[in-house]
């Protein structure tokens, strides 16, 4: 019985630790489906969207420099670091994948 107490105990800790780490602060990697004023979308790996809201604070960076948020375009590949605010997931930097060549 006790065993069994103790797994259950372990299943729920394991479960609500990935809750956790979202207060703190979660990265994710995919591709950009749209950016507008207010938000950006990526497409997981996993197919699923993730969308984060943007502010002034957001900061964009292509090769370790900064860039403006219209260099950040639908089908670039990109890592979003963010943190909760208000309720939702606010992008603090999005680290762009090197540019496409030119064709």
């Amino acid at each position: 019985m006790r065993a069994t107490r103790n797994l259950f105990l372990l299943a729920l800790l394991a479960g609500a630790m990935p809750a956790r780490g979202h207060e703190a602060g979660e990265r994710a990697i995919g591709t950009i489906e749209r950016v507008t004023p207010e938000a950006i979308v990526l497409r997981a790996p996993d197919g699923h969207e993730l969308v984060f809201a943007l502010s002034a604070a957001t900061r964009f960076e292509r090769g370790g420099k900064d860039v403006a948020r219209d260099d950040a375009r639908a089908g670039d590949r990109a890592v979003v670091r963010a943190k909760a605010a208000g309720g939702r997931m606010e992008a603090t930097r999005v680290k762009l994948g090197p540019a496409a060549p030119a064709r």
